[in-house]
Formats: structure tokens, sequence, C-alpha cells
């Protein structure tokens, strides 16, 4: 194998791997009955990552340098039954406090800010825990000989169990105070990171945060080092979960590749491990989605992460894995690692995937990595230090992504003047520098009660149009008025049962100028206020709207999906790619080819059939191919257009929990 990087080509097909854990390839009789499984499967997957362990802490160095040559041997099976073989690295510096009493300890833990520590999890910047993992990664490369070796994800500073996020060990602590000039403490650190003055605040936040990424840098450089010094042609792999902005995606991508030299892989990942409430694979794409807008750009091998951890068929059947692969396709993976093996019914699974590799090749052929076209929640890496809260226990930021399922496209780039239309939250906007607020001031933003108040609170509120003049709590529903945007919804009403969920409604103050898309009014139905939702246009030609009544929750009613669809066409200035016009649940991705024309990837998240599905499409063309998982396509004609250059294709049915392409 060679790995060096050769000029950029076009992608035709979906990279497919099956991750294995040792309870699958230590047993004789379990993996003589994987190795029948994928050679009765062959079309399944491209590649095979074995596991180097199935607990999430160190692996004792001992036991596992003693079945190397065992691991080698099932490789070697694996790999003349046509597969491409490579090594998974559980974990490098911990993730849970498990299997402690047979493991590899004696590190200094890693330790949040509290001095809390989590047994099994250590501080990734210590020199004895590089000898261990160089020792380790060196001797899989020597004895194993594999093609590729994955990093996992344990290669973070948050999400560790009792350990919310480090690191803060003395040694931490002395090194980042040498850096700034200060002799710290814990206590003083958290008197730092959470001062009275906010600037200050977050720029001491930023200094650590930085310090972090060097430290986290310097350990996968240790570690690829390690194995490509062995053998440089071996594919360096790295999994993440979602991005707080902690770990610096393009400068592990340069670790990775040899700054572009080599080719490599990256894993995006996140929790959706049972079926039980099946739409949060759609939140799991909009995460897999940022974590693939920040993945450097000399990657092109991305695999999405499919688990039911901790592996069982019932937890998540076929139907189920498959579908959310589609939906990791459409918001820029070019392939999937599968780590489902359960006990029972593996050939389920792989019967499934082998069945549905022609329409995952379709998938990523049309979308290659090109930039998914829509909405954005824009973010850098400076998110990650915006809470006012207590930092850094909370991070300081999530995605919102509900407004999309109502079937809006979303876009996932950081924070770009390319992007026409942006929904902001919270206080997000305190990390924008002026030149960042007033760029997206110019475009098209939708903002929540909060992200209008801190806009208004920097000297922005001339380009808002609206303050805030009370939040009330009780009894209030959300009024539509006769607003064109409103689309003949005048008089309809959402309520979202303050009683229940104590949100807020906000009553607004609009200046001139502005325009009055909802109000407030009670239970006798008498007005409360004229204005808890408004548009406003700007001196610098930017579009607003502010919703001050539940705006990212209970969404569903049909006025209220339908108001949305109008306000984020009229935020846009009419060029959203794409939308559902008509009144489905029915989630999408619109993304163009090289040639400029529009893909889409649509998914039915309802368990009614869609029928009578109309889609509204920027296109010139008349005419789109609709293609169905089994590969079936018609031809749709567009049944009408308008005069802002959409055209509607009406699908007659996209079934329940289905996926299918239109392009």
């Amino acid at each position: 194998m060679n790995n060096t990087k050769t000029e950029k080509t076009s992608i035709h097909e979906a990279k497919m791997s099956l991750r294995v854990l040792p309870g699958h390839w230590v047993s004789d009789t379990f993996f003589e009955r994987l190795l029948n499984d994928l050679k009765s499967c062959p079309q399944s997957f491209d590649e095979i990552a074995f596991f180097t362990d199935d607990t999430h802490s160190l692996p004792n160095l001992e036991v596992i340098l003693g079945r190397l040559p065992m691991l080698k041997s099932r490789m070697e099976a694996v790999k003349e039954a046509g597969f491409s073989v490579g090594v998974n690295v559980l974990c490098s510096m911990g993730h849970h406090s498990e299997n402690i009493k047979y493991r590899q300890t004696g590190f200094t833990p890693l330790t949040d800010i509290d001095g809390n520590t989590s047994d099994g999890v250590f501080c990734p910047s210590q020199a004895e825990l590089h000898d261990y993992a160089k020792t380790l990664y060196g001797a899989i490369a020597r004895v194993c000989n594999p093609e590729f070796i994955w990093i996992d994800d344990d290669m973070r500073f948050w999400g560790h169990g009792k350990t919310l996020y480090g690191c803060f060990c003395d040694d931490c602590i002395r090194r980042f105070g040498n850096e700034i000039g200060e002799e710290l403490t814990r206590g003083r650190l958290k008197e730092l990171f959470n001062s009275e003055d906010k600037e200050k605040t977050v720029a001491f936040r930023e200094k650590f945060i930085e310090f972090n990424k060097a430290n986290m840098n310097h350990y996968i450089k240790d570690i690829t080092d390690s194995f490509h010094s062995v053998n440089p042609d071996i594919e360096a792999g790295f999994m993440t979960c979602e991005n707080f902005g902690d770990l610096d995606y393009n400068a592990i991508g340069e670790i990775l590749s040899d700054n572009g030299k080599k080719t490599a892989k990256w894993r995006p990942g996140g929790g959706f491990y049972e079926e039980d409430v099946p739409c949060r694979f759609i939140s799991k794409a909009h995460h897999t989605g940022r974590q693939c807008a920040s993945i450097n750009q000399n990657i092109t091998d991305i695999q999405a992460e499919i688990e039911n951890f901790p592996y069982a068929l019932l937890r998540k059947g076929a139907s189920v894995i498959t579908l959310e692969t589609t939906a990791y396709l459409a918001c820029g993976c070019t392939g999937a690692a599968f780590n489902i093996l359960p006990d029972v019914g593996s050939d389920i699974y792989f019967n499934k995937i082998q069945s549905m590799r022609p329409f995952y090749d379709m998938t990523v052929k049309l979308g290659q990595k090109s930039t998914c076209q829509g909405i954005s929640f824009p973010w850098n890496e400076k998110n990650c230090v915006a809470s006012n809260n207590q930092w850094p226990q909370s991070l300081g930021w999530s995605c919102i992504d509900s407004y999309l399922t109502v079937g809006l496209p979303a876009c996932y780039e950081k924070i770009s003047d390319k992007t026409n239309v942006c929904v902001i939250s919270g206080d997000q906007v305190s990390t924008f520098d002026n030149e960042t607020i007033l760029m997206l001031l110019s475009k098209g933003l939708y903002l929540d009660l909060p992200a209008l108040s801190i806009l208004n609170e920097l000297g922005f509120g001339k380009y808002t149009g609206f303050t805030v003049k009370d939040v009330l709590h009780n009894d209030c529903i959300e009024y539509l008025t006769d607003d064109p945007i409103n689309q003949g919804f005048a008089g309809f009403t959402r309520d979202g049962r303050q009683s229940f969920w104590q949100s807020g409604a906000g009553v607004l103050l609009p200046s001139e100028g502005t325009r009055s898309l909802s109000k407030l009014i009670d239970y006798s139905g008498s007005s409360l206020c004229d204005c808890t939702t408004g548009i406003f246009e700007n001196k610098l030609g930017g579009r607003i709207c502010v919703s001050g009544y539940c705006p990212f929750d209970l969404l569903y009613t049909g006025a209220k999906t339908f108001q949305l669809k109008s306000i984020f066409r009229w935020l846009s200035k009419e060029t959203l790619s794409a939308y559902i016009a008509s009144y489905h649940k029915v989630s999408l991705w619109a993304r163009l080819d090289k040639d400029s024309q529009i893909n889409l990837v649509l998914i039915n998240t309802s368990f009614d059939p869609a029928e009578n599905l109309e889609i509204a499409v920027k296109t010139e063309s008349d005419s789109l191919i609709f293609t169905e998982e089994n590969m079936q396509s018609t031809k749709i004609s567009a049944g009408k257009s308008d005069d802002n250059g959409y055209k509607y294709f009406n699908i007659p049915v996209l079934m329940p929990f289905k996926a299918a392409l239109l392009s």
C-alpha cells in the first residue's frame, strides 16, 4: 500500500467500513462466523477495522502486545477475503472508569477545575503517557502491518465521567501559568475565567483553549510519528464528536496527512445508539455536518460513525442504521463506519447494508465534498468560550437545529460572507468581533430574545429594529397577524403551554419600518401585545426577524411551518436552495455538483407516507430525477414556477422513514 497523496479526483463511491470488537476476533468460533458473514456479503464493506480492546480505559500494555500476533493472523484472513484491514485503538488517554482493575494505570489523571478526576482517564500532556502510546502504536505497526490505524474519540478534554472539562492537573496549571507569566491555582483560574469584564474573560478562556489544542496536537503527532516511523504508508485516522471548538481540526488534519502529502481518514461521531426515539438521527446528522465542515480539506475519506452501543440487533435495527447512514452522507460524509456487531444477527445488518450500496454510492457521487446550501447556524472556534455561566463547567454553546425539521435546508459552514441567511441564538454572538457582526447584520438573520438583547447592548440596535420591552411567563398564545408573510394564516394561533414548559414570551418594542408577524393574546382572546415576532430591513441591506415566542420549540403547527418557510425565504431574499413547500415532516439537504446543478437528499421522518410531497427548488431545470433507495428512478417535471426562480416538483409519495434523491 502507498498512501502518498495524489492529485485530487472525484469521489465515485461511498467508503463503507466495519469495526470489529475483540469479542468477534479473539474467539475462533466468533471469528469464523464473522468471516463467513463477510464472505457471504462481499459488497457490504470495503475495509475492516479491528479494535484493540472493548473497554474504555487504557489497555494493559503487556496483555495487548501479547495478543498482537493473533490479531495479525485475523487481519490476514480478512484481507485474503478481499477487504482492506486496519486497527482501531479504542483508547489513548482513557474515556471512562471501566475495567480499571485490569487496565494500564499510574498516569496523572485528567482533572477538571474543581479537582474532579475519573479513574482511567489521563492528562494527554504527560511524557509518560506519550511513551506508553508510542510503544503501543509502534508495536501495532510492526507486528500487524495494518493499512490504516484509527485514533478514537477519547482524545478530547470533555465528556469523561466525573471530569467535566480538563485539564487542570497541577502540571497543566503550572505550564499554563508559565505561558501567561502568572502563578496560578484552580481558584485563581476560576476567577479569571469568570470575571466581570466580559471581553477580558473571553480572551483569557481563548488562551486556555489554545493551550489545550497545542497539548492535544503534540500527543497526536507523537502517536502518528510512532507508527509512520515503522511504515510511512499506514493511513492515519482520527475520530471526533461534536465540534465545541476545543480541538484544532485543521491542524490535526495536517498532522494525519503529513501536511497534505498522505491520504488520511476522519470519523465524525456522536451518540445515537437506539431506535426508541428514531428522529434523533436527524439531530446527529446536523452535529455531523458541522464536524464535516471543519475537517481539513486534505481529507476526503470521511466515515460517519454508526453505532448500536452496546451492540444488539433489537436495540437498533438494520433499517434504522441504513437510513441514518443516508443522512450522514447527505450532510458531508463520504462513507460510514459501522460499530454494530451484535451477538446474533450480523447477517441481517450486512445484507441490508449491501443492498443499499448503489444508493450510497450515488449519494456520494452527486454530493462529493460540496457545501450544503441552506440556513446557517454560524459559529467559530470561539463559541465554546461564550458561556455566561460558570466556565468551563459549561463549554458555552449548543447548536439549534429544530427549525430545520419543518422542511428547511441546512448549511454547516463556519461564519462566512457566502451565507445568505443565518440563525443566531443566546450569547453565541458575544464571541463575534464587530466586523463579523456587521457582516451578519447585512445578511438575513433570525434572532431569539437573548441574541437580540446582546446585539442591542453591543450598540447595534439601529440594525436590529426591535428591543425587548418585557418577557411574560403566563398564559401567552401566539396569534398570527395579517402580514403577507403569513400566507393567509392570519388569526391562526400557537400555544406554547407556558404552564408546562415555563418558556418566556417576548413583548417587542418595534422601531420605525418594522412589521409585526405575530402578537400575543391570552386564553380569553384579549391582546397582550402587538408584536412578539417581527421583521425589519436595515440600512445595511440586511433583513432581520426577531422571534420572541418559542422560536425553536413546538414548531409543527401547519400555520407555523408555513410562516417559518416564508420568513426564511424573505430573509434570504429568495435565495434558498430548496425547501419542502407542502405540510410534511421531511428533512432535506441541498448541495451543488461541479456544474452548479442542485442535488437534494430527502428523508421522510414521519410514520405516515408523505403523499403529494411538494418541493420548491431553485433551479433552471424543468425536470429532475427522483431516485428511491431501491434505485428506481422517475423523471419528475415541474408543475409550476414562481417569479422568484423556484420550480415546484410534486412527488406522489415518499414512504415513512425512507430516503430519496432528487437530482
